[in-house]
């Protein structure tokens, strides 16, 4: 059955997720060695929303670069948990997999995520680990 992305939904996350328009990003196909640009709609240490013009097939394996301020995060870990036509395009929710044998520097990663997710919300990194 379609999604309707015009119908409001109710909020599934236990963890908030914050506005990502600050975030510069790009998500690379497991497989491809192209990128495309993206729009990270909302975003938590765990997984973001992106917006893109094409659509990524659910269960696929990305690569994400995300750049805020100074700071670049590069080869994070993603699968695609869903993807919907929407009038600008699709959105793909993304699920990162830090935990996966594959993730290079994990908990640097890690870290790095619950940082950005801190700058985000405003609150300080420490209370974010």
């Amino acid at each position: 059955m379609p999604v309707d992305s015009t119908q409001p939904t109710r909020e599934r996350r236990a963890l908030p997720r914050y506005a990502g328009g600050e975030i510069s990003a790009y998500v690379r196909r497991k497989g491809s060695f192209g990128r495309l640009s993206v729009e990270i709609v909302d975003f938590n240490r765990h997984g973001a929303a992106i917006q893109l013009h094409q659509p990524l097939p659910a269960e696929q394996v990305v690569y994400l670069t995300l750049r805020h301020g100074m700071t670049q995060l590069e080869r994070i870990i993603g699968v695609v948990h869903n993807c919907v036509n929407v009038a600008s395009g699709f959105r793909c929710g993304i699920r990162f997999r830090t935990q996966s044998d594959q993730q290079f520097d994990r908990l640097m990663i890690e870290g790095q995520l619950a940082e950005l997710e801190a700058r985000l919300s405003g609150t300080d990194a420490a209370d974010a680990g």
